[in-house]
Order: structure tokens, then C-alpha cells, then sequence
């Protein structure tokens, strides 16, 4: 197993810091041997590290090597796929005009080389920004333009992160019992695939859903 391996089998159980650590390690491998695109790729999981662990500007660094790199080589895909991290980034920050203007590259791009699972994610990335404005009706057609894609491409962590999303929007716009329906299958894909960083989310999410419906019990058995 490959350090960003480690490091991303450490992301998907909930192990961050675990998992930045491995990142890190990587990055001072990959830049001593020279191999660049897999240098890209590590710097684009670490750029997601860090932005979790509040080091926004490091990881904008991380991107923007990236950026470089796939640049260099002409790699569409991995720029593609940066752009939309990049704008994953910005819209975190509030940088609204920013974020949709890395989006809209990566989704070009996407389109140019027919990556569907891109073209996904991309429209999942939308939402998000969309949720942000409370644009609730125009998230959740982002949203589920990603789960269609997600629920016939075998991934399961993308799948999970869907199911999550819509469930998300739906009760943001007091749609509770729906929202209910896809929070559980967040929960209990998470579950089966020991996603637990996932699992996690979902239960917050149930949580929520159950205090709006005045379902205590429920309330605090996934919130405690």
C-alpha cells in the first residue's frame, strides 16, 4: 500500500488527522522521485485535508501545485477534477462568484472528455453552493442530477454523500419524512461499507430530521 493509500483508506474511516499525517508523508516522497501525476493527485487529497483542519490557505496551495502540474502535462481529467476542488474551496470561504467560476471550468472540461462521474460531481459541488444561498430549488436539481449518475456507478462513498445531500435539502425545505428516507439509506450504506466518517454525518442529519418531526427519543439517540 501506497502512503496516499494509507492515507485515504485512514479519510474514509473518519481518521483525519491519521490521514493528513500519510498525505503529508507522501508529498515529501512524491516530490523527491518525480512522479508527477500521482504527486497531483496526493496534493489534491491533501488539499481537502487541510481545508478540513482549517488551513485554508495551505490547501489553495496544495490545488494550485496541482494545477501546475496537470497543466505541464496536459492531464484534462486531473484538471478538471482540481478546478472543481479548487471551487470546493471558495465556496467555503463564501467566495460565491469564485466558486462558481472554478465549477464551471471543471464542468467544461468534464464535458470535453465525457466523465460522467465528473460531470456528477460537479453538479453535486453546485448544489452545495446553491444550498449555501438557500437556492433550495435549484440545490436540489444539482443533487439529484448527481444521485442519478452515483446510483449506477458502484461507488459507494459517492453514493452515500448523495443520499446525504438530498436528504439535506429536503429538510431544509420541511420535507421531513422524505428527507427521512434518504438520511437512512446514507446511514445504512455508511454502515454497511464502515464508512464511519459518513456514518456519522448521517446520524447528525437523522437527528435533525427527528427533533422537526417532535420525535425526542429519536432525537437523542442519533445526536448523543
Amino acid at each position: 500500500l501506497t502512503l496516499q493509500h494509507l492515507g485515504q483508506i485512514c479519510y474514509g474511516m473518519g481518521l483525519v488527522a491519521q490521514s493528513l499525517n500519510y498525505h503529508l508523508q507522501a508529498e515529501e516522497l512524491l516530490k523527491t522521485v518525480g512522479q508527477n501525476n500521482m504527486r497531483a493527485s496526493n496534493l489534491n487529497d491533501l488539499g481537502l485535508l487541510l481545508l478540513l483542519n482549517n488551513q485554508g490557505k495551505e490547501a489553495k496551495q496544495s490545488y494550485l501545485e496541482a494545477i501546475e502540474i496537470y497543466t505541464n502535462n496536459n492531464d484534462q481529467k486531473g484538471l478538471a477534477y482540481t478546478y472543481g476542488n479548487l471551487g470546493h474551496l471558495y465556496e467555503k470561504s463564501s467566495d460565491y462568484d469564485s466558486a462558481f467560476f472554478f465549477q464551471a471550468k471543471a464542468m467544461k472540461a468534464l464535458e470535453l472528455i465525457k466523465d460522467l462521474d465528473g460531470i456528477a460531481l460537479i453538479h453535486e459541488n453546485l448544489g452545495s453552493i446553491y444550498e449555501d444561498k438557500e437556492q433550495y430549488d435549484i440545490a436540489y436539481l444539482h443533487f439529484s442530477k448527481a444521485l442519478e449518475r452515483f446510483k449506477v456507478n458502484g461507488n459507494a462513498s459517492m453514493l452515500i454523500d448523495a443520499y446525504n445531500n438530498m436528504g439535506d435539502v429536503l429538510r431544509k425545505t420541511g420535507r421531513y419524512q422524505e428527507a427521512l428516507v434518504y438520511t437512512q439509506k446514507a446511514a445504512q450504506l455508511s454502515n454497511k461499507t464502515k464508512a464511519y466518517n459518513r456514518l456519522s454525518s448521517a446520524y447528525r442529519d437523522l437527528g435533525k430530521t427527528y427533533n422537526f418531526l417532535n420525535k425526542t427519543d429519536s432525537t437523542f439517540y442519533y445526536l448523543e
